[in-house]
């Protein structure tokens, strides 16, 4: 009865501080005296200080010597990394019959660390069951030492990745090359690229991603190292190789009794520029629907061209009209009559001449 209660006591301490028990073996009598003094935890690294890896070096040491409290007693060792769940470094189960001496070092690698503020604490316990007072109450006794460390880990500007192709554009081709620049090499295991979030690619350096869909895409370019977490870099583009669709519906095939004629077109996508040309001039830039003013009587030839954001270039198809303006009669009059008047006035000064001079 009196180990199944040292035992069971010893359990509670256990599991409220989170420890998995193992076999006990009871062979001692319990003492009278509790432990006292906690072990003595020591650390070397992380230092209070800026890391500009993401891979950081806990190194620390436990030390204490104690003669057993009680059959049976514990040890654990553990450290919690930013508030998480403590990992259990040293943990040898219940044990009888020697000391307790906890002199050991320790060093583990704290792995792909996040920007920013960290904290590391390291707890060390002994533990183990007593006789309480003149009672000879049975109680719980345990020494527990803790020790922490703050740190910071910064790495930016340590790797950078500067994608210089492709740029935030549209390309009116499906082979796009990848082209980009890191500064800094040292430390580096894999350079890759996925393209639209699909599996990456491993590469060597700059390369070309042929056979592209049209429409919207994304590349990131990843840098593997292994001293840091991985540095990234994107962009987006799109690819457009259909060129715009251009529909006339003035002028018509057919003959005009007019020298001005209204250019009316439909473009079936966004444009960056209108243009047209007449019987194979140079090509005239255009906004929008416009009037085609002065043109001579006699056949006419048009195309319209619009080029989009890509480089395409499309163009409708050729308009071939006719002019046939009437000749304008109420001119004609107008100057028979100047000329009339004019010749009359000429009369007129000839003989009032020729009179003054008789």
């Amino acid at each position: 009865m009196k180990k199944t209660a040292v035992l069971l006591v010893l359990s509670l301490l256990v599991m409220t501080l989170g420890i998995h028990t193992s076999d006990v073996a009871v062979a001692n009598p319990i003492p009278a005296e509790p432990i006292a003094v906690p072990p003595s935890i020591s650390i070397q690294s992380p230092a209070n200080e800026t890391y500009n890896t993401n891979n950081v070096n806990l190194k620390f040491s436990v030390s204490g010597n104690w003669n057993p409290c009680s059959e049976p007693h514990y040890s654990l060792i553990q450290f919690s990394l930013d508030d998480a769940n403590p990992t259990v470094v040293y943990s040898p189960g219940y044990y009888s019959g020697m000391p307790v001496q906890l002199n050991m070092d320790f060093s583990i690698i704290l792995k792909a660390l996040s920007e920013g503020s960290h904290r590391v604490v390291i707890t060390a316990v002994v533990a183990g069951l007593y006789l309480r007072g003149q009672n000879k109450a049975l109680d719980i006794g345990h020494a527990i030492a803790h020790a922490s460390v703050d740190f910071c880990v910064d790495t930016s500007h340590q790797s950078e990745i500067s994608i210089l192709s492709p740029i935030n554009r549209t390309y009116n081709t499906t082979e796009i090359s990848i082209t980009f620049t890191m500064n800094r090499t040292s430390s580096l295991t894999g350079i890759g690229y996925s393209l639209d979030g699909q599996a990456n690619v491993t590469i060597v350096g700059n390369t070309t991603v042929a056979q592209l869909a049209e429409g919207a895409h994304t590349i990131t370019v990843y840098g593997w190292y292994s001293d840091i977490n991985t540095v990234t870099a994107g962009t987006h583009f799109a690819v457009d190789i259909t060129a715009p669709k251009i529909l006339v519906h003035s002028p018509k095939n057919k003959v005009y009794n007019t020298s001005d004629i209204q250019l009316i077109f439909t473009v079936d996508e966004s444009v960056s520029q209108i243009y047209y040309s007449m019987d194979d001039q140079e090509r005239i830039i255009i906004n929008e629907n416009a009037t085609l003013t002065g043109l001579p009587n006699g056949s006419h030839k048009l195309t319209i061209y619009a080029e989009d954001e890509a480089g395409n270039i499309g163009e409708s198809e050729i308009v071939a009209f006719i002019t046939e303006a009437p000749f304008p009669s109420t001119l004609v009059v107008a100057v028979a009559v100047l000329l009339v008047i004019l010749c009359l006035v000429l009369l007129i000064m000839h003989f009032g001449k020729r009179n003054r001079n008789g």
